[in-house]
């Protein structure tokens, strides 16, 4: 449903990802970032930890691609 509707769905690296991914499916969570200037909310580390979390097993290895690459091209066209 979410994506044959193109509804994509932005996430916090400390979100419970196993459950959001069941529900949503990898194919359209994105990095939520709108920042152009320092916000205290800022998640530097965003790839760095999704990462471990998936070298941890928490998460499938190609939502890291598809959370910060592929499914963000594909959301704005590009």
């Amino acid at each position: 449903m979410f994506k044959a509707n193109r509804v994509y769905i932005t996430c916090q690296v400390d979100e419970d990802l196993p459950y959001i991914i069941r529900c949503v499916g990898e194919d359209n969570l994105m990095v939520g970032s709108d920042y152009t200037h320092r916000d205290p909310s800022m998640e530097l580390e965003f790839r760095k930890i999704l990462q471990e979390r998936a070298d941890k097993g928490d998460i499938p290895s190609s939502a890291v691609q598809k959370i910060l690459y592929d499914n963000p091209k594909t959301f704005y066209g590009l």
